[in-house]
């Protein structure tokens, strides 16, 4: 019976990652698979400002960066995006809470709810996706708990 239920799930493991796959390869690319390049010719003066503000998230690594926040002698960072209301990428508000004790805010520049371009918005992007994992590695971090969708 139990070799049944393991090749049960072994079968239907498989088919959820072939699903995955082809729908990755019909899709384009996602902005956080690749680094977005950029005609500075094309861009209004204030998308330039923006972007040079924002670009460090290209070659950053949310992982290795949340691990050396943790480890630092200074209160890790959380990242903090405003608009109309603060979010914190990756996490809900009471996991926030649960840590702010313990944290500081670090609020994204360039991730507010205005958009001055594309390159803008592919870096806000990028930046969002950033975000969710650092704050997540940073709560699990001082938790020990593990945040599943």
């Amino acid at each position: 019976m139990q070799k049944i239920f393991l090749t049960t799930t072994l079968i239907f493991a498989g088919i959820l990652m072939g699903c995955q796959q082809t729908g990755a390869q019909e899709t384009e690319p996602s902005a956080s698979n690749q680094a977005p390049t950029f005609n500075h010719n094309e861009m209004s003066e204030k998308e330039q400002e923006i972007v040079a503000k924002m670009i460090w998230v290209n070659d950053a690594d949310p992982y290795v960066d949340a691990n050396a926040a943790l480890t630092a002698k200074t209160p890790p960072e959380i990242f903090v995006f405003t608009s109309r209301s603060k979010s914190y990428p990756g996490l809900r508000p009471e996991q926030y809470l649960e840590i702010s004790e313990r944290t500081k805010p670090r609020y994204a520049k360039g991730a507010g709810d205005v958009l001055y371009g594309p390159n803008h918005k592919a870096l806000r992007q990028k930046l969002k996706t950033y975000a969710k994992a650092y704050n997540r590695t940073v709560y699990t971090g001082l938790t020990g708990k593990p945040i599943i969708d």
